[in-house]
């Protein structure tokens, strides 16, 4: 998975500031939440052009938005990979509005995070966090999906590991990002030892929480394990990606006017 030639200086140049840092928080914009209605997020279908997805929600208030440079086999759950090339993250909560005499206050408890998975502009998957404070605790509600429902906490170096998005392995794909768009190099230190570090300078562009960050750099990834490709293989994530090549060419499945109209 390595390739030293994407190690190029890419931190004058950040063209498309959509993508890199999207609409996360930094200097210039404030945080971006959007809370997508149970009832709507249930009509996304797969298949969907990423401009289709803007126009059902209504809005491009996603808080991320990463396109890769290079097809990411995206675990979704163990032995269960997905190609990708393109993913964007809704993040946000349903508030009621509480006022008195004196002030107006927000309170939040209903929230929804939901990661859209694009395969050469089509919708292939997505995966739903939602949740509830009940008494204090958080709740999932049934829309969340099943490989959230079943991740395991986080165990360094394990394949089951999560981050605070729990269930979407998201900074793997954050690094992966980095990685092959340029914004984190490849390192060989003097025992041998394969590591990262950051290729853009932190600066206004940048928020001080993304993945170029050390901490990012030095976290596993899945798709560094040694037995990544093996694990490819046991899941039959070729074939697959084989099969929706074909449709993309034929256009056939996903690519097919029937389901794109």
């Amino acid at each position: 998975m390595t390739d030293h030639k994407l190690g190029k200086d890419l931190s004058i140049n950040l063209e498309d500031r959509n993508v890199f840092v999207s609409n996360e928080k930094d200097e210039l914009f404030p945080d971006t939440e959007y809370f997508i209605p149970p009832n709507l997020i249930t009509k996304i279908e797969y298949g969907i052009t990423e401009d289709q997805l803007y126009k059902l929600i209504g809005n491009k208030y996603f808080r991320e938005r990463f396109s890769f440079n290079r097809v990411l086999p995206k675990r979704i759950s163990y032995l269960n990979y997905i190609p990708i090339d393109k993913m964007v993250n809704f993040n946000g909560g349903n508030s009621t509005i509480i006022r008195n005499s004196n002030s107006i206050s927000y309170h939040t408890s209903e929230r929804m995070t939901a990661a859209f998975y694009f395969y050469k502009n089509r919708l292939i998957y997505k995966t739903i966090i939602h949740t509830d404070n009940i008494g204090g605790k958080t709740i999932f509600l049934p829309l969340t999906s099943k490989e959230v429902l079943k991740a395991q906490p986080y165990t360094p170096k394990s394949l089951d590991t999560t981050n605070e998005i729990s269930g979407m392995n998201y900074w793997h794909d954050a690094k992966y990002y980095g990685f092959v768009n340029g914004y984190l190099i490849e390192n060989i230190n003097a025992e041998g030892k394969k590591y990262y570090s950051s290729n853009v300078i932190v600066g206004k562009h940048l928020h001080k929480k993304d993945f170029f960050t050390r901490n990012y750099c030095m976290l596993y990834a899945y798709w560094e394990f040694p037995d990544f490709e093996s694990d490819l293989e046991k899941s039959d994530y070729h074939k697959f990606k084989a099969k929706i090549d074909l449709d993309f060419e034929k256009k056939t499945g996903y690519w097919s006017e029937r389901v794109n109209n």
